[in-house]
């Protein structure tokens, strides 16, 4: 426990703010993480999620309802354009950072600058998941 006194008033009001957006921010980012999610599946394509139809993405309820199919996606990377394997390798990364890697290598993703290929479209959903992820 951290002795408050040791601080000046306008440091210790100032970590009061930001952690009452803290709060405040994780309260609701489940949920946008989800709402991103549906609208990330729905634009590198329903297939390589859930059951990989488009009914399922648009009436899924969960995030677990529209878990990435690695194999599918390992399966398609071939004859994917390069966007859409750097798209898909950040989305599956969100699911599982381990089994990732290979998505990453073989999209040849070194980095987050590596996605700077993406349109914008794609780089503000990537945005919205990492601002608003809290695990998968």
């Amino acid at each position: 426990m951290t002795d408050e006194s040791k601080f000046p008033p306008e440091m210790l009001e100032q970590f009061r703010r930001e952690q009452e957006e803290s709060d405040a921010h994780f309260t609701v980012a489940a949920g946008r993480f989800f709402d991103a999610w549906k609208q990330a599946a729905m634009l590198a394509g329903p297939v390589y999620f859930g059951d990989g139809t488009r009914e399922a993405v648009e009436n899924a309820k969960d995030k677990w309802a529209l878990a990435p199919n690695g194999a599918v996606i390992l399966d398609a990377f071939g004859v994917l354009s390069s966007g859409e394997r750097t798209f898909l390798a950040a989305l599956y990364s969100f699911y599982n950072s381990d089994d990732s890697v290979v998505l990453w290598e073989k999209a040849g993703i070194r980095g987050f600058a590596d996605l700077s290929g993406l349109d914008l479209v794609r780089r503000k959903l990537i945005a919205e998941l990492l601002l608003n992820y809290v695990g998968w």
